[in-house]
């Protein structure tokens, strides 16, 4: 019955084959289940090998946590998503962080903008001092061309005085007529001088009158005496004639003017419109017409006193010469005073410019600081906002969300899980004795699919708990995926049988009470092989009889198949295309 049965159906098969063609067999095949199995070529010897259960990971996996408290604005991800390293998955919102990040920013203008301010204000001091310094150095130029001249006429007036001796009262006469009639021109320049600063005419009162709100302000009625002094003299200039009495009273008022002038000038202050400078300048002119004054004084009264010797005395006096060598002695060293003055000045005013630049210099130093600190708050207020923006930290896929929109977190919370399955990680747990058989770099089979994996990792010391050692192996496949569990094959690459001894895998025989075989393959159909079997290694039996090296046999799947030419799916070879 059963070989009448195989008969018909042989027929039938056959008949439909001439129908369809050859190529429809192979999608009649496709379309009719086949029995999923693994095969294995026959080879001399036996690799020694193990099996054991691995889980697979992903190769990255990371559970973002929120760093800040606050609320979660907008999720801008679904499960499943697939994102790049960098994208925006989460957007949070805190008004604390904001408020700090606004804060640190206008922090950091302000001393921006403060050390800008603080360099200019160094600059302009600086140079005001430098101005000073220049004009401290003019003004000792312009003393030492005047004293030269005032030396020069102080030198006239003691050979004149010799002279007078000899030239008798006539010569003395002259002489005093001369020193009178100097004495108007003297006072007026000097009047002139301090008429321009303080403005007691109507020539100088209301020209460039904005500097001298600051004249004596340090001292009361200052600037007021002064005024009176010099009203004063300008009544005797206007009022002038050419007499000894006269001209002495002229000059003796002129200098009480012109040293009321100079402690105006001392009790003054300088400011935008009256500088240092100015202050300095005007300075040394008063103390140098006070010299002229006193010098033109002193000339009228030693021709005075020359007459009067003459008079007395008709071979001339040796008393007016020694007269005349004290004015000329007094003159010198008022000279040299007022030089000494004006070089003290310049040493003043080079001080002032060393500290201008030293304050400059610290008060830079000081903006700079206050910037530099306001930077690094903003910086760190800056990286703080940031973290309000969550980003994918690696390309992979979502997950997991852990958040919804409008809810409150804390530092801490779960929001998004990504993980990057793109490559694998398949962990594995071995035995002391089996962990010892392998080593970084060894392919390890994947028995589900017939891939390999390399050994990436080997875990130095056991786990404490179940005593086995945690071996790490990368793969890449796209019929894996992480949370399953795979057999993984190790192959120690030692072989402990050689010559031409065949073994076969266990799993692979059929034992029957009248034979024992195995499933051969030719391509994809199954034949059925009768062995004789001899010792069992391990999990492999020899085969004394039966089978040829490169035979193929299936090695897992094979209880399923019932009879031979049934067609399999091998899943460690690639299914072949249907030619079109």
């Amino acid at each position: 019955m059963k070989n009448s049965l195989k008969i018909t159906f042989s027929v039938l098969f056959v008949f439909a084959l001439f129908l369809n063609g050859c190529e429809k067999e192979e999608e009649v095949i496709q379309k009719t289940y086949l029995p999923e199995v693994v095969s294995m070529e026959i080879q001399p010897g036996l690799q020694q090998e193990f099996t054991v259960t691995g889980d697979v990971f992903a190769h990255q996996i990371s559970r973002i946590t929120s760093e800040i408290r606050g609320k979660v604005d907008s999720v801008l991800v679904k499960g499943g998503d697939t994102v790049s390293r960098g994208d925006l998955l989460v957007r949070l919102n805190s008004s604390a962080v904001s408020s700090s990040f606004n804060t640190a920013g206008s922090t950091l203008r302000n001393a921006q903008i403060g050390l800008e301010s603080t360099k200019l204000s160094a600059e302009k001091s600086i140079e005001a001092s430098e101005i000073s310094l220049e004009t401290a150095k003019t003004n000792l130029q312009n003393v030492i061309r005047q004293n030269r001249t005032l030396k020069a006429q102080a030198e006239e007036n003691l050979k004149a005085a010799e002279l007078s001796s000899s030239l008798g009262i006539s010569s003395a006469e002259t002489g005093v007529e001369n020193a009178i009639a100097s004495s108007l021109s003297t006072a007026q320049t000097a009047f002139n001088a301090a008429n321009k600063i303080i403005g007691v005419s109507d020539a100088y009162r209301y020209v460039d009158s904005g500097f001298r709100k600051y004249l004596g302000i340090a001292k009361l009625n200052s600037l007021s005496d002064t005024e009176r002094i010099l009203e004063q003299v300008d009544q005797l200039i206007k009022n002038y004639s050419p007499t000894y009495d006269k001209a002495v009273l002229l000059l003796i008022n002129t200098e009480d003017a012109l040293r009321k002038t100079l402690d105006t000038l001392n009790n003054s202050v300088t400011g935008a419109e009256y500088t240092q400078a100015t202050l300095i300048a005007d300075t040394t002119a008063i103390t140098a017409q006070i010299s002229v004054i006193q010098t033109t004084l002193n000339t009228l009264r030693s021709t005075k006193d020359a007459l009067e010797n003459a008079i007395q005395e008709s071979n001339g006096s040796s008393q007016t010469v020694l007269n005349a060598k004290a004015a000329y002695n007094i003159t010198i060293e008022q000279l040299e005073a007022a030089e000494r003055n004006a070089r003290q000045a310049i040493e003043a005013a080079e001080n002032a410019l060393e500290n201008s630049i030293r304050s400059a210099d610290l008060s830079k130093v000081s903006a700079q600081s206050s910037v530099t600190s306001a930077y690094g708050n903003y910086d760190q207020a800056r990286i703080t906002k940031n973290k309000l923006n969550i980003q994918a930290p690696f390309a992979g896929k979502v997950v997991n969300i852990h958040i919804k929109t409008g809810e409150e977190i804390n530092p801490g919370s779960p929001l998004i899980t990504v993980e990057d399955d793109s490559e694998l990680n398949l962990v594995s747990y071995l035995s002391s004795e089996d962990v010892r058989k392998v080593k970084i770099g060894d392919v390890v089979t994947i028995n589900k699919n017939g891939e390999s994996a390399t050994i990436s990792a080997i875990s130095p010391s056991a786990d404490p708990i179940t005593k086995k050692y945690k071996v790490e192996l990368s793969h890449t496949s796209e019929s894996l995926r992480p949370g399953e569990i795979v057999k993984l094959t190790f192959k120690t690459g030692k072989t402990v049988y050689n010559g031409n001894r065949i073994f076969v895998p266990l799993p692979s025989l059929h034992i029957l009470p009248s034979e024992i075989f195995v499933w051969k393959l030719d391509g994809r159909k199954t034949l059925k092989a009768s062995i004789i079997v001899g010792d069992i290694v391990g999990d492999y039996v020899e085969v004394l009889n039966g089978l040829l090296i490169g035979d193929e046999i299936i090695s897992e799947g094979g209880r399923l198949i019932e009879k031979e030419g049934t067609h399999v799916n091998i899943l460690n070879k690639p299914t072949p295309q249907i030619p079109e």
